[in-house]
């Protein structure tokens, strides 16, 4: 059964796909304001992998010659979901 989601359109759910929601956030009167917050979480979540135990603070050589992507990427899923998002994002409209 449809719903009507928070703008107004309609899906299964009731809920907005992430495209709708960008499409009304870029066209909001608000958007250099929500970009801005959005920049600021995704800072402050980069700064707390490198402050805590992360694989990205790891520094020595022993510690790089055994990196592993799938580590980075389970701890930044796990930890900091929207910089995983936001990174993924990135990397899968580049590919």
């Amino acid at each position: 059964m449809a719903m009507n989601n928070m703008f107004g359109g309609k899906n299964r759910t009731g809920s907005s796909s992430p495209r709708e929601v960008a499409g009304h956030t870029l066209s909001s009167p608000l958007r250099e304001s929500i970009a801005v917050e959005l920049l600021n979480e995704i800072e402050y979540a980069a700064q707390e992998c490198y402050n805590k135990d992360s694989v990205l603070a790891q520094k020595d050589f022993c510690d790089l010659a055994e990196f592993k992507w799938h580590e980075l990427i389970d701890e930044l899923l796990e930890q900091h979901p929207l910089l995983a998002d936001a990174s993924l994002g990135c990397v899968s409209t580049n590919l």
